[in-house]
């Protein structure tokens, strides 16, 4: 079951890693043209790119477990409910990457073998920030809900949510 599904998601993650990579790396080369040149005229381009990179690495990691945990959310709905995820719940998507960078802390001050041990609990508290919001949201009747209600009766938020991505659905 994990190689299956291993093989069927290696594209997607790949892809929406280079998703978060493409502004890191603008905001890299902006920050060495700052430093090289100290020119203030490189100075909107490194706060536009640091700005879509924090984004793009917040939404990462919640886009990865709600890709792979939703198949039919792809494209910009996907980044659209990731987005709406982190930003409801921001500390819950944090916790991953902190306790990943602790992890890498510690095996440098202490030793290296605690390395094996970092990548488990940081996948599993982010998976776990995943499912908490989505069924946090689902109770509150949040557009993260399979199903939320209105006045005029019951309309999946799917659909709300591909109205709000413009043409095509976020399909992209």
């Amino acid at each position: 079951l994990w190689w299956r599904s291993l093989r069927g998601l290696w594209r997607f993650g790949a892809v929406q890693g280079l998703l978060a990579g493409v502004p890191a790396a603008a905001f890299l080369v902006a920050l060495e043209i700052w430093a090289a040149t100290g020119s203030g005229w490189v100075l909107p381009s490194l706060g536009v790119s640091g700005a879509v990179t924090l984004l793009a690495v917040l939404g990462l990691g919640a886009a990865l477990p709600l890709g792979a945990a939703r198949p039919d959310l792809r494209g910009r709905l996907l980044w659209l409910c990731a987005l709406h995820l982190v930003a409801r719940r921001p500390v819950r998507f944090l916790a991953g990457p902190s306790l990943a960078v602790l992890g890498v802390w510690a095996a440098v001050h202490w030793t290296a073998s605690l390395l094996l041990l970092v990548p488990g609990p940081a996948v599993l508290v982010t998976a776990a920030a995943v499912w908490t919001s989505t069924a946090a949201a689902s109770a509150e009747g949040g557009a993260g809900s399979v199903q939320a209600h209105d006045q005029h009766g019951t309309e999946r938020a799917d659909d709300r949510l591909r109205a709000a991505a413009g043409p095509g659905g976020g399909d992209r």
